[in-house]
C-alpha cells in the first residue's frame, strides 16, 4: 500500500469543501491533516465537518504546527503567488485552484518556486476529467459534429462567486475565476 500523502487545506471555504469531501471520502491514498483559514468560524466548520485536528490561521502557522507533504490551495486569486511560493519553498507539492494567478509575471515566479524546490504544481482544471466534458471534447477533435461557432454552458458551482472575484484589483473577473473550466 503507499504511503499516504498528507494534506493541508488552505482556504475553508466553498471551493475548500469539495477537495476536502473528496480528501475525505474519495481519496485513499490521501490524508487531510490540517486546515488554514484566517476566518475562524469557517476554519473551525470546515475542521468540524471532516474531523481535522490540525487548524491554523494561516499556511505558515500550519508550517510551523504540523507535517504534511502538500498543499491545497482555495484562497482567493490575489493571494495565490504568496501561498504557493511559500508552501513550493518549505518543499509542498501544491494544487492550486485557478486562475493561477493574476498575472504572467506571478505565474511565472509561481513555477520558479515549484522548479527550484522540485516539488510538483497541479491547476484545479477538473472538468477536462469529466466525462460529458471528455465527451465533448473528443467529438469536436474527430470533427464529428463540425466547426463549433458557439458553445452555451450550464455547469455552476456551489453557490455565487464572492465579493473579491468581481473586483478586477483582486481577481481577472468571472471569466477566469468561474468560466476558465469552460475554457479550459
Amino acid at each position: 500500500m503507499p504511503t499516504p500523502v498528507r494534506v493541508c487545506l488552505i482556504g475553508a471555504g466553498r471551493v475548500a469543501q469539495v477537495h476536502a469531501k473528496s480528501l475525505v471520502h474519495h481519496v485513499p491514498e490521501g490524508r487531510l491533516v490540517a486546515v488554514a483559514d484566517i476566518n475562524a468560524a469557517v476554519l473551525q466548520e470546515t475542521a468540524d465537518r471532516y474531523g481535522v485536528e490540525g487548524r491554523f490561521g494561516t499556511l505558515e502557522d500550519a508550517l510551523e504546527g504540523v507535517d504534511f507533504d502538500a498543499v491545497v490551495i482555495t484562497t482567493p486569486t490575489f493571494v495565490h503567488k504568496p501561498q504557493a511560493v511559500t508552501a513550493a519553498k518549505a518543499g509542498k507539492h501544491v494544487f492550486l485552484e485557478k486562475p493561477m494567478a493574476l498575472d504572467l509575471e506571478e505565474c511565472d515566479e509561481i513555477i520558479d518556486a515549484v522548479a527550484a524546490n522540485d516539488v510538483f504544481l497541479q491547476l484545479g482544471f477538473m472538468r477536462r476529467f469529466d466525462p460529458e466534458f471528455a465527451a465533448a471534447a473528443e467529438r469536436i477533435e474527430a470533427g464529428e459534429i463540425g466547426r463549433p461557432m458557439m458553445i452555451k454552458s450550464l455547469t455552476h458551482g456551489p453557490g455565487l462567486p464572492p465579493p473579491w472575484a468581481r473586483d478586477l484589483k483582486t481577481s481577472n473577473g468571472n471569466l477566469a475565476e468561474v468560466n476558465s473550466h469552460d475554457w479550459d
